[in-house]
């Protein structure tokens, strides 16, 4: 059957592309083989791991998105040290509890299952701090950074209203601090969706923040150098800020989404190859 990264693609989970030549993963309970393009992993699978996709059978949405998550990892990120290396995987859970095609429970089941298994401890990591609410490939990168860096934990998609109107639902919101963070691409500004022009988009954007300026509330946008290189100069800010006194806030309402929306925009990991579209 058809298997980790291939059986990923076929399941629509969020899987980097490959650097170099595409080989297609295969599981079978008998037989280890390789060959051309294809490399077939010997190992039983209970029935609940298998399922079919039109034609093929593949491992199911759960088995397949550790198995994913594994084979990023290997045995790494078992500490915060290895941040980086935790962003795809976290990335890839995170956009599939938001897409509802996995749920913790199931996801905690598969590794329950082969308690043995080399990269667990890595995925254990990485399911801990996965969260369905993340929309997006950077703001699940920042979240990881943000909380391997010991930084106050944030509240997510959390709704702003100001005079009983909702003036934006921001990322991450640390509460407490008064501190919105806003993770921006440029392909928000630039490959906008519903119809809207991306003038119109970054008109929004400047009013809603300066809504949210106007009554005290402090606002970053990390962008994606932000959580690569750059992380330690954005790290080094938001300490900064977080350390400050809390300026005098106006009134205002904080209330956090329970679940997060799926957008309709464009593929998933391009935030993931740069600042600029693709």
């Amino acid at each position: 059957m058809l298997s980790r990264d291939t059986a990923g693609r076929l399941h629509g989970l969020l899987v980097p592309e490959p650097r170099g030549v595409r080989i297609h993963q295969l599981t079978d309970p008998d037989r280890t083989r390789s060959g051309r393009g294809f490399r077939m992993t010997r190992a039983a699978l209970p029935a609940g791991d298998v399922t079919t996709l039109g034609p093929f059978p593949v491992t199911a949405a759960a088995r397949t998105a550790i198995d994913c998550c594994r084979s990023l990892l290997g045995a790494t990120a078992t500490s915060v040290d290895t941040a980086g290396a935790l962003v795809p995987a976290v990335a890839l859970l995170d956009d599939a509890l938001l897409r509802r095609m996995v749920t913790p429970a199931e996801l905690g089941a598969v590794l329950d299952s082969s308690p043995s298994h080399k990269g667990n401890p890595g995925v254990r990591r990485a399911l801990a701090l996965a969260d369905g609410r993340a929309e997006s490939w950077l703001e699940s990168a920042w979240r990881v950074r943000h909380v391997t860096s010991g930084l106050p934990t944030p509240l997510l998609q959390v709704e702003i209203w100001i005079d009983g109107v909702l003036v934006k639902v921001v990322d991450g919101w640390l509460k407490g601090h008064a501190i919105a963070i806003e993770t921006d691409g440029k392909i928000k500004y630039t490959d906008a969706y519903a119809g809207r022009a991306p003038a119109e988009v970054a008109w929004r954007e400047k009013r809603s923040e300066d809504a949210l300026r106007a009554v005290g509330i402090r606002v970053v946008r990390p962008i994606v150098s932000d959580v690569g290189a750059g992380w330690p100069a954005m790290q080094a800010r938001l300490a900064r800020l977080v350390a400050q006194p809390t300026p005098r806030l106006e009134a205002f309402t904080a209330v956090p989404r329970a679940a997060g929306r799926v957008r309709p925009s464009s593929p998933r990991w391009a935030a993931e190859l740069g600042d600029g579209p693709r």
